[in-house]
């Protein structure tokens, strides 16, 4: 009984913290994909990157002047994809936007923001790498915050392989129609919490000739559990889809950890202008330095 009534609790205050970040994560969740961060030449652009917000990863004022563009879509400046393709020196687009999801069962659909590069020039012939990072929205709902989709509350007891499969394939086979000649990589998701399942929702960093160089407030959620099991999933599948996965993950990375190590910040701590749960400017390095040290 005692186990019960501790789960009612944790699932009630994760309900309360969903609830308050699940505004910024799909703040646009109706957007089409962004316009393009480098010249498309004809015929498309060497490096093309799709996925969610954690591709697109605008700061909180970059998304709000998203909201000015036809698409509605704002992203960063300083987001992986626009890290890797300075690192790869090839011509770039950040296709990826806030919201996004594998088929669109619960926001803008992969295959479709891929239509919408090539419509734009961005995604052709000349395309030799694609990188996705995608799956993560179909954890969030304001109307259902017990399940959008896989459901990130319930750990994602929704998610499972053959699912994931099933839907990937249609919008694989988009961007291969698109690119035919584009190597084509699923970039994972980082660590978002502790190997305890908890993530912090405040950091300040103390010097450390005070003492701990880090406090944190570390909450219980089954947000950590979901993320690490599309992972699994996304890696295991690989093969099947006819992509490469790249992990992301490191020990030592995630909300919890002092700033220097930190690669996704909470809701509260010194990059309080990005949005809470999303890769900081250590991950946003971090993810581009491991996909271009892969590529290469």
């Amino acid at each position: 009984m005692r186990k019960t009534v501790d789960q009612k609790k944790r699932r009630g205050g994760m309900r309360r913290v969903l609830a308050a970040t699940a505004a910024g994560l799909m703040a646009a969740a109706g957007a089409l994909a962004a316009a393009p961060t480098a010249s498309a030449a004809p015929g498309g652009v060497g490096y093309v990157a799709f996925g969610d917000s954690y591709s697109a990863n605008p700061t909180v004022a970059e998304q709000l002047a998203g909201f000015t563009q036809p698409d509605r879509c704002g992203q960063g400046a300083d987001a992986y994809p626009v890290r890797l393709g300075k690192k790869l020196g090839m011509s770039y687009a950040n296709a990826s936007c806030n919201g996004v999801t594998i088929n669109g069962m619960a926001g803008p659909g992969l295959g479709f923001t891929a239509d919408r590069a090539a419509a734009r020039g961005q995604l052709g012939d000349n395309t030799r790498l694609v990188t996705i990072t995608v799956g993560g929205a179909e954890g969030w709902n304001l109307a259902m915050p017990d399940r959008r989709d896989f459901g990130v509350i319930n750990g994602g007891d929704f998610l499972n392989y053959q699912e994931f499969v099933n839907r990937m394939r249609g919008p694989l086979n988009t961007i291969r129609h698109h690119a035919p000649n584009a190597r084509i990589l699923f970039v994972g998701y980082p660590a978002v919490g502790n190997d305890r399942g908890e993530v912090c929702l405040m950091n300040a960093d103390v010097p450390p000739e005070l003492g701990t160089p880090n406090i944190a407030a570390p909450v219980p959620t089954n947000a950590t559990g979901f993320v690490n099991k599309l992972d699994n999933i996304a890696r295991d599948a690989a093969g099947e889809l006819g992509y490469e996965y790249v992990e992301t993950r490191r020990p030592g990375t995630g909300t919890c950890e002092p700033s220097g190590n930190r690669w996704v910040h909470g809701l509260i701590d010194n990059q309080i202008h990005q949005m809470m749960f999303h890769p900081s400017a250590n991950g946003n390095e971090a993810i581009a330095q491991i996909t271009a040290d892969y590529v290469r």
